[in-house]
């Protein structure tokens, strides 16, 4: 054999195993409800692929960059989020689950009020959580909460590690696209 044959079957077998073996994912997201403003971020073998910053507005969501110098706006309403629905919950179909850690700080100025209410809040995450174990019953879940019983605070996050191959990826990309397109058949032939 020559070396142009091993070198395509080598090509070959790499791009074989990219397609078909998980990828192992991480997304980071942080929410600030008092200012109204989230995070999300997003690794790839440790490596940040994605970063936006999301602000909520009337009937929209405004996503700029880390610097904040482009910005687009997300209208809660239309195609846009009909085709984001449909592709990111066939790609949590297809997604293995491997750690979720929520992480808050919380504080309303009152000792008495934040105890309550990061009580509630904890009942609430573990009532998430055993759900969650349901779905996908070999993911690590836990639960880090600070609280701040003399300042007025509000922070939530939450870091999620899962694998997904990109065959599957394309499969849910397929599937959001064919029916948006066929919504879109649907409502010009009417």
């Amino acid at each position: 054999m020559s070396w142009q044959r091993i070198l395509m079957f080598c090509l070959l077998t790499f791009a074989v195993l990219v397609v078909v073996l998980p990828i192992l994912m991480e997304a980071k997201i942080s929410v600030n409800p008092m200012l109204n403003i989230a995070v999300v971020a997003i690794y790839i073998f440790k490596i940040k692929v994605f970063c936006k910053i999301a602000k909520f507005e009337k009937g929209c969501i405004k996503l700029s960059n880390e610097k904040g110098t482009k910005v687009k706006e997300l209208k809660l309403k239309g195609g846009e989020i009909d085709f984001l629905k449909k592709f990111g919950q066939s790609t949590i179909d297809k997604m293995k689950l491997k750690k979720v850690y929520v992480i808050y700080n919380v504080g309303l100025g009152d000792a008495f009020s934040t105890a309550m209410l990061c009580g509630h809040l904890n009942l609430f995450l573990d009532l998430f959580f055993v759900y969650l174990k349901n779905k996908k019953p070999t993911a690590t879940l836990e639960i880090f909460d600070n609280v701040s019983y003399n300042n007025n605070v509000g922070e939530i996050a939450l870091k999620c590690s899962f694998s997904i191959c990109l065959l599957d990826l394309f499969g849910a990309l397929v599937y959001a696209l064919s029916t948006k397109i066929a919504q879109r058949r649907v409502y010009y032939n009417t």
